[in-house]
């Protein structure tokens, strides 16, 4: 397989009806056979899927860095902040060389394979104001089972720039008292008790809003990955609200 490969151009296109820059998206496809380390010894499993932008050529540029950067920070597993890795490909060798560098010291009875990472993100919804990744993660280091998330990276078309979802909220309050209100509902907890009565981690049994908040064209998503509020066997746990429910607490006017 080439170390990139371009797949048939997806018709994701994000319009504005006024000045907004008009982006589309296709899908690449990257897995380790691309890198050279791997044309003669065994390498770890890497799988990428992920969306590039095209169109106007400035904002699409910085979408396309925001994406790379998601990736590599995916990929690494050293003990620092962040990833020294300038590329993908970089990233992707960092993480092949760490299952090499560590075999040695994996024992036996826990090392069941090579390392595996495996990572598929996608557009969710396209609109003027606002573009939304899904962003789902794999990966397996040794031990029982590998871990997964879900990411959700949420980006303004007319600047290219990440937006967290605080910066769209114009009641926090509100809304956090809201989504309480229907997670409560979804998992039958009721009013007079604890937020954690079915087994939740919430921390002083306070129920918080997830910052993993994500858009689909009618939805928004709020989800809490493994780990956060419940044990791993629990996996993601996720709480879907229409737009039209939400809309009044957000700064976002036309999801």
């Amino acid at each position: 397989m080439n170390y990139i490969v371009r797949l048939i151009f997806i018709g994701f296109i994000v319009t504005s009806c006024s000045n907004a820059p008009s982006i589309s998206f296709s899908t690449e496809i990257f897995d380790e056979e691309s890198l050279s380390i791997c044309k003669q010894d065994p390498c770890s499993n890497v799988s990428l899927s992920y969306p590039v932008a095209a169109g106007d050529t400035a904002i699409s540029e910085k979408i396309n860095t925001l994406i790379e950067r998601h990736i590599i920070e995916a990929l690494f597993m050293g003990d620092e902040e962040s990833s020294s890795s300038k590329s993908i490909e970089d990233a992707a060798t960092n993480f092949i060389l760490s299952y090499r560098d560590h075999q040695a010291d994996i024992p036996s009875e826990i090392d069941t394979g090579t390392y595996v990472a495996e990572i598929s993100m996608e557009v969710m919804s396209r609109k003027e104001q606002l573009i939304s990744f899904k962003s789902e993660h794999y990966q397996f280091t040794g031990g029982a089972h590998g871990n997964n998330d879900v990411v959700f990276v949420n980006i303004d078309p007319a600047s290219g720039t990440m937006v967290d979802v605080s910066e769209i909220t114009r009641d926090f309050e509100g809304l956090q008292k809201l989504v309480e209100e229907k997670f409560r509902l979804k998992f039958k907890i009721p009013e007079n008790e604890s937020v954690n009565y079915p087994g939740f981690w919430f921390e002083d049994d306070q129920f918080y809003l997830s910052n993993n908040i994500g858009f689909t064209e009618n939805d928004m998503i709020i989800l809490y990955n493994p780990y956060e509020i419940a044990p791993y066997a629990e996996g993601p746990i996720q709480l879907s609200i229409p737009l039209k429910e939400v809309t009044s607490y957000l700064e976002i006017i036309d999801l």
